[in-house]
C-alpha cells in the first residue's frame, strides 16, 4: 500500500508538472516536516484530552455511586469528540440532560498546554483561554466552563484572570509531556465542582 501511494503521488507530480511549476525537494521536505510536527502536536493534544475526559468520567461515576443518580439531571452523555462554538474549540464535554423537556446543560472543558518555559506571549495564551470562556458563556445553551491548564511557566496574575471568569480552573505547573494522570488533590477538587453542578449548588460566573 505504501509503495502504491508513492507511485500514485509520483504520477500526479508528473501529470501536473506544468501546473506545479518549478519546485525543489527542500521545499517539499519543509512542508512534510511541518505537517509531521502538526500531527505530533495533535496526537499529544488528544492524549491530554483523554486524561481529562477520564477525570470527568471518574467524577461523574463517583457522584452516581454515592447518590444513585445524577442529581437534578435525568441522564448524562460524555462526548468523545470536541465541541465547537463559533471559532472556539472545547476539548472535553459532558451533556447534562434534564428530565423536563429534555433540556440540556453542558460542562465544557478546554485543555490548554504551554510547552515553553519562557515568559513570552503569556498574555496571548491567556487571551485565547479567556476568549473561549467568554464565547461559551454567551451561548444560548447553559454552559459550565472548567479549564485545565498544563504549563511549567505561567504567571499567577494570568491564572487569576482565568479563575475569575471560569466556573472551575486548575493550573498544573508541569511539562505537558509529563501530564499522564490527574493527581488526587486535583481530582478531588474537580469532583467537588462536578458534584455541585449536578446538585445545583454551584453558581455560574
Amino acid at each position: 500500500p505504501l509503495e502504491t501511494e508513492a507511485e500514485v503521488l509520483a504520477h500526479l507530480f508528473v501529470a501536473y508538472r506544468n501546473v506545479l511549476g518549478n519546485f525543489d525537494w527542500a521545499a517539499v521536505r519543509e512542508v512534510i516536516i511541518d505537517r509531521l510536527e502538526g500531527s505530533r502536536r495533535a496526537i499529544r493534544g488528544h492524549q491530554k484530552e483523554a486524561v481529562v475526559r477520564t477525570a470527568l468520567t471518574v467524577a461523574l461515576q463517583t457522584y452516581f455511586k454515592k447518590y444513585g443518580s445524577y442529581g437534578r439531571f435525568d441522564k448524562i452523555k460524555v462526548l468523545n469528540r470536541e465541541v465547537h462554538i463559533d471559532t472556539e474549540t472545547f476539548d472535553v464535554c459532558v451533556e447534562l440532560i434534564m428530565p423536563i423537556e429534555h433540556s440540556t446543560e453542558r460542562i465544557l472543558i478546554p485543555v490548554k498546554t504551554r510547552e515553553t518555559e519562557g515568559g513570552g506571549h503569556s498574555h496571548l495564551f491567556t487571551r485565547d483561554i479567556t476568549s473561549a470562556i467568554t464565547t461559551a458563556k454567551a451561548s444560548d445553551t447553559v454552559n459550565w466552563v472548567a479549564v485545565f491548564i498544563i504549563a511549567e511557566n505561567w504567571s499567577q496574575r494570568e491564572q487569576d484572570r482565568v479563575t475569575d471568569i471560569a466556573d472551575f480552573a486548575v493550573a498544573l505547573k508541569m511539562s505537558p509531556g509529563d501530564f499522564e494522570t490527574v493527581d488526587d488533590d486535583t481530582q478531588q477538587q474537580f469532583g467537588e465542582f462536578v458534584a455541585k453542578v449536578l446538585d445545583g449548588s454551584q453558581k455560574r460566573k
